[in-house]
Order: structure tokens, then sequence, then C-alpha cells
């Protein structure tokens, strides 16, 4: 191979060196987030946008932070943004993000957080539903290795067993990224300005007669109360936009709401015994593990399936 073609694909490999500075990476305002005032249709509550990029970030976990199990080990997370215009001046944004889940015997099949792993796969096959197969086929065996965990952390008799965490990483790295790049189809991606859909953003979903958000847990968390996927599913929550038909997605207007709704603040329990672990004053119970301080900025409850509106600044590593 001659030395000028060694030096032509020294320079397509060597990677753009990025500066601090002002360059047109720069964004100098916060981004705007939808807003069902101006941004949702009035006869069914939906917002029309595309999904604008899709991402895999990578940092190191700490161990003070929801991701403490993989404490020192490079993490992955998947981004997937939303957006209603081109224009960055005037656009609409949110951000859907996945996040690594602990193997431990709460979250292996049947365990009582299974749902935890269950829900990001079952995100992940929802959009590639929407986008990329549309009901006329089904998934390659190909494309299911590509999406599936390497690590099996139970047992023919369904007991736990144990993986180490970097194992976990690299395997939920594999997914994310690989889904990345099926969604990008080759330099030809299936999602984009052209490919617009339904989507069905809500602020509150009621449980148990209570509304709780969709997004943040508490009123003193910056995102309390944003727009958001839900955290589950459902009947669907997008959809490919045709103009000429209603969208088969639905609002459910008695437990889903696109509105803020004032949520009652619940009372201590000062007669009730203290649970072993639980604080001794005020009836008020410590923190459970898997929470988050400083994790995402706020102290919050790490849901690794719950839409997070997050910047790379309040990622848990």
């Amino acid at each position: 191979m001659s030395t000028e073609n060694n030096e032509k694909q020294a320079a397509v490999a060597a990677p753009k060196k990025i500066r601090r500075g002002v360059s047109n990476a720069t964004r100098a305002t916060s981004r705007k987030k939808f807003d069902e005032k101006t941004d949702a249709n009035p006869s069914n509550g939906l917002f029309v946008g595309f999904i604008e990029s899709l991402e895999v970030r990578k940092g190191i976990a700490k161990d003070d932070s929801s991701l403490a199990w993989f404490a020192g080990v490079e993490v992955p997370s998947l981004h997937i943004t939303f957006s209603n215009g081109t224009d960055p001046s005037t656009a609409k944004y949110y951000t859907k993000s996945f996040f690594v889940v602990p193997s431990n015997v709460d979250t292996i099949p049947g365990g009582k957080a299974a749902w935890q792993v269950d829900n990001i796969f079952r995100w992940l096959k929802h959009i590639y539903d929407v986008f990329v197969l549309k009901g006329k086929r089904e998934m390659t065996e190909e494309e299911e290795l590509m999406l599936g965990l390497d690590f099996e952390d139970f047992d023919d008799n369904g007991d736990y067993v144990s993986v180490d965490p970097a194992v976990v990483a690299a395997s939920y790295d594999k997914v994310f990224t690989n889904f990345v790049a099926l969604m990008n189809n080759n330099g030809n991606p299936y999602y984009g300005p052209t490919k617009k859909c339904w989507i069905k953003l809500l602020r509150f979903t009621k449980n148990k007669g209570e509304w709780s958000p969709v997004v943040g847990s508490k009123p003193s968390d910056s995102n309390y109360g944003d727009l958001g996927l839900p955290t589950f599913i459902g009947e669907g929550c997008l959809e490919l936009y045709d103009n000429s038909k209603a969208p088969t997605i639905k609002v459910d207007p008695i437990k889903e709401s696109i509105r803020f709704q004032q949520v009652a603040a619940k009372q201590p329990n000062l007669g009730a015994p203290a649970a072993p672990g639980a604080a001794q004053m005020g009836g008020i119970p410590s923190m459970p593990m898997g929470t988050a301080p400083g994790g995402f900025g706020t102290e919050v409850a790490f849901n690794p399936a719950a839409p997070q509106n997050v910047g790379a600044s309040d990622l848990p590593f």
C-alpha cells in the first residue's frame, strides 16, 4: 500500500479533537420542553414529533449513586431524544433514558424487581415495532441475538447466580449500542424529521386512586411533573403519524393526565412500630437501598425504566 493511501486512511481514522470554546455545538440556552398548552393535539391529547437522536453515553459508576452496585465500572446509558421541530430556537424536546440494572435475586426472572429489566426491553421492542418492523415482519434471529443480554444470572432452577458487574455492564452496552446501530440502518435511519409519530407524553398517572408524577419523584425536584413517556407502555405510547386517519393510541383521562395534578401529601404514621433499619424519629423510614443521593442531583429512588429528562451532568456516574 502506498504512503499516500496510508496517510489518507490515517486522516479518516483520526478523531476530531474537541476543544473548549464557542462552536456550532455550543448550546447557549436550555432546550424548550413540550407543553400541553401549545403542543398537544386538542382532539386527542397526544403530541406529534419525531426521534431526533439516539445516543449511548458511558461513565464510571459512583459508589454513592443509584448505580452503586456497579461502582468503579464503566456503565452505559441509552438516551432517545424526541423533538417536534428542526429549529433549535423554537423546537421542543424530551429525552427518554434507559440505565443498566444491577443483577441480584430481585431482578432475575420471577423476582419482585424483574420488571426493571423486562421494561427496558419492552420499550426497545415497542420503538422497534413502530419504526422498523411496522407489523410487516418479525425480528430475525440475528436481531434477537444483537438485542439480547449475554449473561445469565440464574440457573435451571431459577435461582440467582452471581455475575460480575463489569460483565453485566458490558452486556447492556452491547444491547444499547446494537439498538442504535439497527435504528441507524447503515446511514439510512428509520427515524428523523420525516418519520413523524404520535407521542403519548403525560405529566401524571393514577395508581390505586392517587396521582403520581411521570417525571420526578417529589415537588422539590427540578423536573417534577414534566411531560414524559410513562414507565409502562400499556396499549402503546408511540405510533407513526398518518394525517389521513386518527391514531389508535389514546390518553385515558381516568388514569392519565397531560396536565399538572395536585398530589395529596402523605402523612407519617407516628404510631407504627419502627421497622428494622427505619429511622427512629417522626416515623419516617430511612432512604431505601437504590436511592440516589446526588445521583440525579436530588434524592430520588432510582428507576431504570422510568423516563428522565437528563443531561450529561445529571447521570449517576
